[in-house]
């Protein structure tokens, strides 16, 4: 008689829903720049190359745009959700660093405060959603923030620079 072979299957480690958080964050990043390496070839990028398209990518709970700079002008933001929840995309002007932008007492980003000047944005980006903004932006120092819920609170929000 022939014997019997018993194969068992487990998932590998990295598929397990007991991961530690500070290696799914990794993985969540990771993928994150993966699909903003992505999304920047099909459109062509942005930053100092003198583009004005530039990759921006929302997860949970953070900004990743593809570069910390660009060009004054009109500016396309090709926005990319990545997270699982909604997320807004919105524009400050400001000097100050983003820990010291005005609050509200729940803790979002006071839009009226002082210190800034609120531009807009794109206030619904669904999940695994991308969409476009085109802004025309002057010189100065710029802050993205996600004023959703306690996304603000939960320090998600980049600093952005206009040059010349």
């Amino acid at each position: 008689m022939g014997t019997a072979v018993v194969v068992r299957w487990a998932p590998p480690t990295w598929l397990a829903s007991d991961v530690p958080a500070p290696i799914r964050d990794l993985k969540r990043r990771a993928g994150v720049l993966v699909a903003l390496a992505l999304l920047g070839a099909a459109c062509g990028g942005g930053g100092s190359s003198g583009s004005k398209t530039l990759a921006v990518g929302l997860s949970d709970y953070e900004i990743t745009p593809r570069a910390i700079d660009a060009k004054a002008g009109s500016i396309t933001f090709e926005l990319s959700n990545v997270g699982t929840v909604h997320h807004e995309f919105a524009v400050v002007r400001t000097d100050l660093a983003p820990e010291q932008l005005p609050v509200t007492a729940d803790g979002k980003l006071d839009e009226k405060g002082g210190g800034l000047t609120y531009l807009g944005g794109n206030e619904n980006v669904p999940p695994g959603q991308q969409v476009t903004l085109t802004m025309a932006l002057t010189p100065g120092a710029y802050v993205f923030v996600c004023n959703i819920d306690d996304h603000f609170k939960r320090k998600m929000y980049t600093r952005f620079y206009i040059t010349p």
